[in-house]
């Protein structure tokens, strides 16, 4: 997975800076360092909408990032979002999917330890909400256990790669 996602760097977004800043007339003064704003007529016909300039590529940004001291837009920076780099061959992606859909049930589900990672068909909140449908719940079930299969599975193959790698390293031959 990259290292240059988004979430990773602060960051400045144009209206908290307007509010927050010594505001000048296309300036913005905020951390001790001067930032170039440019207004740009609003399509509703009312107003304007501000937006920061970049200082490496000059483009219109409403966000710009922090790395390494330097405030630039997330092109330049080469920052990209997390969903971006994840992959459906990872057995953790889909682990995530189904807490996420256990959560439509239970906001506060998770799992404490590994055995109950092993049980998770037990672990699924037992009871409906009282306002869902029947349906609806089950539905929810049904993706739960498919994402936690895909999981199970991705996972296990890995560690079956593993454990023959480890075997051919230490000259143990398999059985298959």
């Amino acid at each position: 997975m990259n290292e240059r996602t988004i979430t990773q760097y602060p960051k400045l977004n144009i209206k908290e800076a307007t509010k927050v800043g010594e505001l000048l007339e296309s300036d913005v003064f905020l951390f001790g360092k001067m930032f170039t704003i440019e207004y740009v007529a609003s399509n509703l016909g009312i107003g304007v909408v501000p937006f920061f300039v970049c200082p490496e590529c000059q483009q219109r940004r409403r966000d710009l990032y922090k790395v390494r001291k330097e405030w630039k837009c997330c092109k330049c920076h080469d920052l990209v979002y997390r969903s971006q780099q994840r992959s459906k061959n990872d057995g953790w992606y889909w682990f995530n999917r189904a807490i996420d859909q256990a959560r439509k049930i239970d906001e506060d589900f998770r799992f404490n330890s590994f055995s109950e990672l092993l049980n998770h068909p037990l672990m699924f909140p037992m009871f409906k909400p009282k306002y869902m449908k029947q349906s609806e719940y089950d539905n929810i079930r049904f993706w739960y256990d498919m994402y936690m299969f895909r999981s199970m599975k991705i996972m296990a193959e890995d560690m079956r790669k593993g454990l023959a790698r480890m075997r051919r390293g230490i000259g143990i031959q398999d059985k298959d």
